[in-house]
């Protein structure tokens, strides 16, 4: 962590590799059950990455904010399901888990009358990933980008917010189901 220029630039950023034991997963298979999922405690996995922002004050009424993050997620050991009818094997990468994510925002300061006020602008880019965890039921789910809108005032004890979410109507897969999947 560190800030320059007299509190106008700030930067951050981390690295690490995180063990994981005894991961849960629920796992939705017609093998295993017609109505619902089933929840395992999978063997290990580990993940390794790095994460990173910046906010520059570029002036007294303009911000400018960026933050990236990337992932690798996988499993370090086999694991077979217990009717042995599905496994995950060693290096299998982790569902849910994208390579990468960032994000960009804007936000402009200015007085309304008296009253303080603000826009902001802001988008957001999701890499893809898998839905599940065991290779033979799991679905890609595919990247998205979303762009927000807000605008807002302050008087006092009360204020005002205007937003736009998901201005070019992306269409996100948060998640693929795959009782639901159609390519």
């Amino acid at each position: 962590k560190t800030t320059w220029n007299e509190g106008r630039v700030r930067w951050n950023g981390a690295a690490y590799f995180m063990e994981w034991d005894d991961i849960q997963y629920t796992v939705y298979s017609f093998s295993l059950s017609a109505c619902c999922g089933n929840v395992y405690n999978l063997s290990t996995a580990e993940v390794k990455g790095f994460e990173t922002d910046i906010s520059i004050l570029a002036s007294e009424n303009f911000t400018l904010s960026a933050a990236v993050a990337y992932n690798k997620g996988k499993t370090t050991d086999d694991f077979v399901l217990p009717n042995g009818l599905l496994s995950v094997p060693d290096g299998t990468e982790l569902p849910n888990v994208p390579e990468w994510k960032g994000n960009i925002l804007g936000r402009y300061t200015f007085s309304l009358g008296d009253m303080p006020a603000y826009d902001q602008l802001s988008w957001s880019y999701n890499g893809s990933s898998w839905s599940e965890i065991v290779p033979a039921s799991r679905y890609p789910q595919d990247s998205y980008n979303l762009a927000n809108f807000r605008t807002g005032i302050n008087r006092d004890t009360w204020g005002v917010d205007l937003f736009v979410n998901n201005l070019t109507d992306e269409v996100a897969q948060i998640y693929v189901q795959p009782r639901n999947y159609e390519p």
